[in-house]
């Protein structure tokens, strides 16, 4: 019986094989005719970028399960193209342009997802303690949110709300990436003074819950007051610290700072058309 599609008539090339095993592990099964053996490596490959996304590992554990993972697929394909047979085409699969093909999909699944799907971030400072505290993880929604980037227009597709949570780049870094609390909106007019924050004159909802030491970000411990904040269908914890002024007045010059006054006892700014004003639930 003969096949209805394109062979190659070519025995795998042991070289090209190692090679791609190095580019893209996968791939290396595809080129020796492993069509299924090379879609399973997939799954795992995708598997084990996932774990370290999520565990996020030390650097030589990355390292050494990257290798363990590229030595496998290389030693499976090595072996296979050694002792394929003289007589034996290899399917349309493993030719140029679909090997060419499959690695994109790797590149596009990888990099788009992360791009355009969801990101996790792993929390490294007190900033929004309680409720996020050093170590914990957070999966953060792009899709429709995707603004200020390199391939995004300066608007949000879906309108964010009070109290959401937000990752974004910080303006005089875009190198850095803030998690904060959606505070205000559009045309909102956001005071903060004297610790106790209001938005449009109106006063946010608070509970003083308790007074205890807790952690900062300048390695000491501090007297902390906690409380229940409700902003926008939202009830949350936040964190002030009982010595710690109300403002620093030395502001960098952020855009838009020319919407906002700033003195001791704290700040009132305008939220320009098109932006939105985090704040942190622990300064």
């Amino acid at each position: 019986m003969t096949s209805s599609y394109p062979l190659s008539n070519t025995r795998p090339k042991i070289w090209v094989a190692a090679l791609l095993a190095i580019l893209a592990p996968p791939s290396a099964l595809l080129y020796v005719g492993r069509s299924r053996a090379a879609l399973c490596y997939l799954g795992i490959g995708l598997g084990m970028v996932l774990c370290f996304i999520l565990y996020n590992p030390n650097d030589a554990t990355k390292a050494f399960l990257g290798f363990f993972y590229g030595l496998l697929c290389g030693t499976h394909a090595y072996r296979i193209a050694i002792n394929y047979p003289d007589n034996l085409p290899r399917p349309i699969s493993s030719r140029w342009y679909a090997i060419t093909a499959f690695i994109l999909l790797i590149v596009g699944l990888i990099f788009g997802t992360r791009a355009f799907g969801f990101e996790i971030f792993h929390i490294k400072s007190n900033s929004m303690s309680p409720s996020l505290t050093p170590g914990d993880q957070v999966v953060v929604k792009k899709w429709g949110y995707i603004a200020g980037t390199r391939w995004a227009t300066d608007r949000i597709g879906i309108p964010l709300h009070h109290g959401d949570l937000i990752a974004f780049e910080f303006p005089l870094d875009r190198r850095l990436t803030y998690l904060q609390r959606v505070i205000g909106l559009p045309g909102d007019m956001i005071e903060y003074k004297n610790k106790v924050l209001s938005i449009n004159g109106v006063l946010i909802p608070t509970t003083r819950i308790e007074t205890s030491l807790a952690a900062s970000d300048f390695d000491d411990t501090q007297k902390v007051e906690v409380y229940e904040e409700a902003l926008g269908g939202h009830r949350f914890q936040t964190v002030r610290y009982a010595h710690m002024p109300p403002m620093n007045t030395l502001t960098p010059m952020f855009p838009h700072i020319e919407n906002c006054q700033y003195n001791y006892a704290g700040f009132k700014c305008k939220v320009p058309a098109y932006h939105y004003f985090p704040l942190a639930d622990s300064p």
